[in-house]
């Protein structure tokens, strides 16, 4: 699991763990604890349950990653990794001995490094 992805679903199951539509035996239970869960959920006979909640939890946060990706939308850190700062480093390097690189405008050279350095991102896809 990505780290993106890791965190999307433990906001969505802590948030329904703490909301008044919870059903009893999730109320208050941390993500963590709900990974580590020993055997089988109160009022269930199913000993999978607890790997079959994480797994729905995990699709609905692949859900919010669809909707963002079709959005044109990309989740990336806040500031640059050293991978992403690089890119944009590569990037910039390689449109100052372009020839056509001065023709172009600045907001061709911004997207590039933009993208370069959201391709280089961790969870980038």
């Amino acid at each position: 699991m990505t780290p993106t992805r890791e965190t999307i679903a433990r906001a969505i199951f802590e948030t329904y763990s703490g909301s008044a539509v919870c059903q009893d035996w999730a109320k208050g239970v941390s993500w963590d604890r709900l990974l580590s869960w020993p055997g089988t959920i109160p009022g269930s006979r199913n000993p999978h349950a607890p790997a079959m909640v994480v797994d729905m939890i995990r699709d609905e946060a692949d859900a919010v990653l669809r909707a963002l990706d079709a959005a044109g939308l990309a989740v990336v850190p806040r500031d640059p990794t050293e991978a992403m700062m690089n890119a944009g480093y590569r990037k910039v390097g390689k449109m100052h001995y372009e020839p056509t690189a001065s023709a172009q405008g600045w907001g061709e050279h911004a997207t590039d490094i933009y993208r370069a350095m959201i391709a280089a991102a961790p969870d980038a896809g």
